[in-house]
């Protein structure tokens, strides 16, 4: 039998992570949404592991630990493919993460494929912070393929939407810099 308070305690962790990641609180978060991947394990809630595991994943790629973003991205790619949440629009954030390694890799065509994932993800949510991520990788990719404009365009409807994230605004203004 599960430990509800485990998992409620799991829940928290992992909500509270997510919000520290988008105010741009990379290292709160990343310690929460760790704690919450391992309540996870513990009380053997694979949804959230899947969550928490994945938005982890979004912090490493941020902060530049490529091997451990990508490993936790494959962890949570790994649970949403085995159990069919494939199209769950946080499934968007493990696919940005993977994306963002093999982007800092140079490998652009799998920076590709796991982004249009990730825009299948979030396909009819109304969450807007999912929406600008994927918004923003997309504009970046098509700003490594030679198309600025686009690009830009990309960037001011992913932050025209409120309430706008610090962290997806400094994203957006480094991308409008260039």
């Amino acid at each position: 039998a599960r430990d509800l308070a485990v998992e409620v305690r799991a829940l928290t962790l992992a909500n509270l992570g997510i919000a520290e990641l988008w105010s741009g609180a990379g290292d709160a978060a990343g310690e929460h949404l760790e704690q919450a991947a391992g309540l996870a394990l513990e009380s053997g809630n694979d949804f959230l592991l899947f969550l928490a595991e994945g938005y982890a994943a979004a912090v490493d790629a941020q902060t530049g630990r490529l091997q451990a973003a990508a490993a936790r991205a494959e962890m949570s790619i790994a649970l949403a493919e085995r159990c069919g949440w494939t199209g769950v629009p946080h499934a968007a954030v493990p696919y940005l993460a993977r994306a963002a390694v093999h982007l800092w890799r140079g490998e652009l065509d799998e920076a590709q494929r796991l982004t249009d994932r990730a825009t299948a993800a979030v396909a009819g949510s109304s969450d807007p912070m999912l929406g600008a991520a994927v918004s923003l990788m997309r504009a970046e990719l098509l700003w490594l393929d030679g198309d600025p404009l686009t690009a830009l365009d990309l960037v001011r409807g992913a932050t025209a939407h409120e309430p706008s994230s610090r962290l997806l605004r400094a994203a957006a203004g480094l991308l409008e810099a260039d």
